[in-house]
């Protein structure tokens, strides 16, 4: 079996890597988080522990709330159809015939994206590239600690808190 994986392994160097971290990260400290995500580039850039592509820092990284929430926003659009038409049009802002928003809760966050048209959007603006012609502007929020996980872990020490608090 060792030589038959032996003629795909010497291609996957071919095929670059991502690892784009969310909200459990951006929950962290600031040097825990550099920390982990050091340590997840030495892990990638090793050809010995990683056998695909990693060729700069950019690769590896804790991405934002609003870019999160762009992409929740594109996987619902993608899946449903609607991405295609938009960015066949030419050069410059894409107005998709039909979108959907996106509502998402994670474990740390939940983030909220849509688009709507002749809108100017200034606070929350994502400017979603599509391809190489297009880019649509998206609306898009991330709400850290509201993520199941977090939130859960709030409540409970809020009652903690207030059950220390009655005795």
């Amino acid at each position: 079996a060792k030589t038959e994986l032996a003629g795909y392994e010497k291609h996957w160097a071919e095929y670059p890597i991502y690892v784009k971290a969310t909200a459990g990260m951006r929950e962290l400290p600031e040097h825990e988080r550099d920390a982990i995500i050091d340590a997840v580039r030495r892990y990638l850039a090793d050809n010995e522990t990683c056998p695909f592509s990693f060729q700069n820092d950019e690769q590896a990284r804790v991405i934002a709330g609003e870019e999160e929430a762009a992409y929740a926003w594109v996987a619902v659009n993608f899946v449903d159809g609607a991405l295609l038409d938009a960015t066949a049009g030419p050069f410059g802002t894409a107005t998709p015939s039909r979108a959907r928003g996106s509502l998402e809760m994670g474990g740390s966050s939940s983030q909220i994206s849509f688009y709507k048209p002749q809108q100017d959007i200034l606070a929350g603006l994502f400017k979603l590239q599509l391809g190489t012609r297009a880019h649509i502007n998206l609306y898009g929020h991330s709400f850290l600690h509201y993520g199941r996980v977090s939130s859960r872990r709030l409540h409970w020490s809020c009652l903690l808190y207030t059950s220390d608090a009655a005795d």
